[in-house]
């Protein structure tokens, strides 16, 4: 009896390190949403924003290769705008190897969305190479807002994005980040920045359209019955994945493509993120 205790235990260790080794990070979810902006006319046809984060260059399975295909998968959507959540750069993933930033803008600059490519950089950016990232997606033609606001329309309708510094290596004030850039009434505003950790920060009053975050990797293992293990910033573990309702708005994260630290994911494999913004009903 205990041999064949032994031996489906071995067997379930066995599915679980290829699964999570092998299988889910051979993988790509195109994860869709869709959102009700209150402040566009009924009218208004619907935005399709591509949201892609953690992309972790030069860890496990996601080399530049992969990321070209990404970028393929990412413009087969057809979006009108991307945003790019910050993470391009790896630090001390087992089994990766490190990418000069100078390889990764060539890359990306193939991302085709005719509203623009924006993007925030992330702690492993800053903790590597900050400034080459900036070099890198400048002449990508990618516009990066470091504590930067910017103003689109789409159809006639107005949309502002604010880009926020990254929590865990930059320690921006996002309340002071807010007064300084009074919003618009009437326009409807998307606040992104890396680790969501930051939102916890907000004043009781303030009163966010739509954030977004990334950095949890979704904890990169998800249990079945337990849950996530080790989220890292200091975003609530019920922030992890997916949508959370704040004392300050709807917040959206994802959970990125690449990994840090160890190369596992297990029940959270890599994931883009298609937003579609549409008038409320």
């Amino acid at each position: 009896m205990k041999k064949y205790i032994f031996t489906a235990f071995a067997a379930l260790i066995g599915v679980f390190l290829l699964w999570s080794f092998w299988y889910e990070q051979n993988t790509l979810v195109i994860r869709r949403e869709n959102f009700s902006v209150s402040q566009w006319s009924v009218e208004t046809p619907p935005l399709k924003i591509a949201i892609v984060s953690d992309l972790h260059v030069g860890s496990p399975y996601w080399g530049l290769e992969r990321q070209a295909k990404l970028v393929r998968a990412i413009n087969a959507e057809k979006p009108d705008m991307i945003l790019l959540l910050g993470d391009y750069l790896i630090s001390d993933v087992k089994g990766g190897t490190y990418i000069d930033p100078i390889e990764i803008g060539p890359i990306l600059s193939d991302f085709k969305a005719p509203q623009g490519v924006f993007a925030i950089l992330g702690n492993h950016d800053w903790w590597e190479d900050g400034p080459g990232i900036q070099t890198a997606f400048k002449l990508a033609g990618i516009s990066v807002l470091e504590n930067q606001l910017t103003s689109a329309t789409w159809a006639g309708q107005s949309l502002e994005l604010l880009g926020v510094p990254d929590d865990s290596s930059r320690s921006p004030n996002i309340n002071r980040i807010l007064d300084n850039t009074p919003k618009t009434a009437g326009v409807f505003r998307i606040t992104f920045t890396h680790d969501p950790g930051i939102y916890t920060d907000l004043n009781p009053q303030q009163r966010l359209d739509l954030m977004l975050g990334a950095h949890t990797h979704g904890g990169q293992v998800n249990w079945p019955i337990f849950g996530r293990g080790y989220v890292p910033g200091r975003a609530p573990k019920a922030w992890a994945h997916g949508w959370s309702k704040t004392k300050n708005g709807p917040l959206l994260v994802t959970s990125g493509v690449g990994t840090s630290i160890v190369p596992i994911r297990f029940r959270q494999p890599p994931e883009f993120v298609v937003l579609t913004l549409k008038p409320a009903p």
